[in-house]
């Protein structure tokens, strides 16, 4: 799996952790708990508790060092070209079929688009 958020849509969640979980929306609960900021019963993890107490800029090297820890991101990042660009239809033409969710092109356009967010 790979997240389907942005790191910056991400990084808009941290403040709300510290308040409470139950206000984060739905649709981030799943890249939380995929990148290990939340458990599976929603409370904080270790990594979640860190975000809350960093800075900005140590919250981003963090989520972004979680996120290179899955799998598929790994084999996203051995795709980039770090000197030529490298656009989200290169990167879905070269993995499975099956790599990103959804059928539709243009909905893995999508998840291979935030996914390279992280990965820049």
């Amino acid at each position: 799996m790979i997240p389907r958020s942005s790191v910056q849509e991400i990084l808009q969640q941290i403040p709300i952790l510290s308040s409470s979980t139950n206000l984060i929306s739905s649709r981030f609960i799943r890249d939380l708990t995929l990148l290990g900021v939340l458990n599976n019963d929603l409370r904080l993890t270790e990594l979640g508790n860190e975000l809350v107490t960093s800075n900005e800029k140590k919250q981003e090297i963090l989520l972004k060092k979680a996120a290179l820890s899955l799998p598929k991101m790994v084999k996203i990042k051995e795709l980039l070209n770090p000197t030529k660009r490298v656009t989200s239809k290169e990167i879905i033409s070269k993995l499975p079929k099956d790599f990103f969710d959804g059928l539709q092109e243009s909905s893995k356009v999508i998840y291979a688009t935030k996914a390279m967010t992280w990965l820049k």
